[in-house]
């Protein structure tokens, strides 16, 4: 959806708040329904962070919070025993003493850049594709996750002695599944039974649309599990995990690696001419991509998968745009063999329980919370928010955009260092109705369509609506003041009304008055300010033939108590605060 250009109050009152807050600085103060997923769990995913997430100390011997300690030390020993990492604690060792390190992710990740890049700082290390392992190590996507009994593709070679380290190398998720579903030919290349062996690729999916798409549409489902599968399992034995963009900004990584050779010189000198030498492109181009690889085409082939390669990607570190990230991203997943015999079982993901049911269940504020992933989504201006007066920017409170965005809340701004935080207040139903008429959302012709889907589950389009709704990117006004902005660590009130300042719109220049007098904030010019009252379009919404019907606007009401009875505490001189 696309949202109309901001009226008068943007232009006039926005910048004056600007000033405003420009001019001071304060000093701040110190019921789910069972499961019944059939999936037996693996050790748990973690969100370690990339190149400076060290876990090799808990490799083998988790700590008492370690998320592998869910499934047990059986379940870790499991994970190895597909894998070419040495570990004496689970018995599992190759032919010959443990050496080297390897790198591993999904093909097409950038394994024959960074080959060339290790080979050129003096390291001998084979790509999947080499004769046999060298003797520093190799850079493979193929033994990154193979059980035993599955035959290795032709071209790739066993591994007699294991390797002490495995590091996970990832790239964007949309590169990598557009250049490894090869425009279709995927399941025809020799290696793809391989694949099916270990992972759970096969699984039926939607039908493609037409027997002509249909290669395209296999190959780009099959690279999207791949993709989810392959490094959700190597994430669990995996010492550290780097994204392949990062090599070109972050030599620290190339230094590490390239110091498991002590006879190389791995300075950074030294790693800056390689660079130079090998250049920076990471793609071979010996792949014919497939084009127009977009998440919301993923989403349409196989929602789950989408939604779970969004999470982790996110979780790796990409930055995915909001208006394309899928709601049930936020709820996380869960991987795991599926089965308990490990001669036929494969490894397998799927989206947690309160994800999978996301859009399939009744609304709730607290979905919408938790979908919108606040801690994932709000980007501040850190640098300009230390002991600053910040406006919080909530959508269609006439509060704007500043140095923060429409996804954070009172807690993060100030735990990023702002000193104080004004929240803007304006009738729960003037901000739906403005949302409403700012919005185009193209399915649906009216808002009480909108929101008979969105609080019906019977109705043909509650799917649209929820995911409309819950999306990080999508219909922000419906966020609720009191639950999502305060936050749950909302300070004590006594803290409160040092840190956080509320204001009404309906009484906009009394109110920046008050704030610039509470605040000691001079020079400010409020003359030719206009008040901008929501009493005409709040009567308007009583009336018979408003864009809201009775029906609609008992429930949102309803839905929205708290935000009500805020606006109402802290606004009661406006004339409307009382009168709906």
């Amino acid at each position: 959806f696309r949202t109309r250009p901001c009226s008068f109050f943007c232009g006039m009152i926005l910048p004056l708040l600007a000033a405003l807050f420009c001019l001071a600085a304060a000093k701040r103060q110190d019921p789910n329904e069972e499961d019944q997923s059939t999936l037996v769990q693996s050790p748990g995913l973690r969100p370690f962070p990339e190149w400076r997430g060290d876990r090799a100390a808990s490799l083998g011997q988790p700590g008492p919070s370690d998320a592998r300690l869910l499934a047990g030390e059986a379940t870790h020993c499991r994970v190895l025993r597909r894998s070419y990492l040495h570990s004496e604690d689970c018995g599992h060792t190759g032919h010959l003493p443990p050496s080297g390190f390897l790198v591993t992710g999904t093909g097409r990740s950038g394994t024959k850049f960074l080959v060339k890049l290790l080979n050129a700082l003096g390291l001998q290390v084979s790509h999947d594709t080499a004769k046999q392992r060298s003797a520093d190590g190799a850079v493979s996507w193929v033994h990154g996750n193979h059980k035993r009994g599955c035959e290795l593709p032709w071209w790739s070679y066993n591994v007699d002695s294991f390797f002490s380290e495995v590091f996970l190398m990832l790239r964007d998720p949309l590169s990598q599944i557009s250049s490894r579903s090869e425009n279709g030919n995927l399941e025809r290349r020799e290696w793809y039974d391989f694949l099916s062996c270990s992972s759970r690729m096969n699984d039926e999916g939607p039908s493609p649309a037409s027997e002509e798409e249909s290669d395209v549409v296999r190959s780009l489902r099959t690279a999207l599990k791949f993709y989810v599968l392959q490094n959700s399992f190597i994430e669990e034995y995996a010492a550290k995990t780097f994204r392949v963009e990062d090599l070109r900004h972050e030599p620290q990584i190339l230094m590490d690696l390239c110091s498991r050779n002590h006879s190389c010189n791995c300075s950074l000198a030294r790693v800056t001419e390689v660079m130079k030498e090998v250049g920076e492109k990471v793609n071979s181009n010996h792949t014919n991509k497939t084009s127009n690889v977009t998440w919301s085409r993923l989403a349409a082939l196989d929602r789950p998968f989408a939604a779970m390669a969004q999470a982790l990607a996110q979780r790796h570190g990409y930055v995915l745009p909001k208006e394309d990230v899928l709601p049930e991203a936020a709820f996380g997943f869960s991987c795991g063999f599926d089965g308990a015999d490990e001669a036929t079982s494969r490894w397998t993901c799927e989206l947690n329980a309160e994800g999978r049911r996301l859009l399939k269940d009744q609304f709730s504020l607290s979905k919408l919370v938790a979908a919108k992933d606040s801690q994932r989504h709000c980007h501040l201006q850190t640098a300009q928010l230390k002991r600053s007066i910040v406006m919080l920017s909530i959508p269609m409170s006439g509060s704007g955009s500043g140095m923060t965005d429409e996804l954070c809340q009172v807690p993060q701004v100030l735990d990023s260092g702002a000193g104080h935080v004004v929240v803007v207040l304006r009738h729960p139903l003037a901000r739906l109705l403005t949302g409403w008429n700012q919005a185009e959302l193209v399915h649906f012709n009216s808002l009480n369509q909108f929101l008979d889907s969105l609080r019906d589950s019977s109705e043909e389009k509650h799917q649209l609506a929820l995911d409309l709704a819950y999306r990080p990117g999508g219909v922000n006004f419906l966020l609720p003041v009191r639950q999502y902005y305060l936050g749950d660590s909302v300070p004590s009130p006594e803290r409160q009304r040092r840190v956080v300042s509320f204001i009404c719109r309906c009484r906009m220049e009394d109110e920046l008055k008050r704030i610039s007098q509470s605040l000691h904030v001079t020079d400010v010019n409020l003359a030719g300010l206009e008040q901008d009252p929501d009493d005409a379009m709040l009567y308007d919404a009583m009336l018979p033939g408003s864009p809201l019907s009775a029906k609609n606007r008992e429930w949102f009401l309803e839905e929205y108590a708290t935000d009500l009875a805020l606006y109402q505490e802290h606004c009661s001189a406006c004339s409307d605060a009382s009168d709906i």
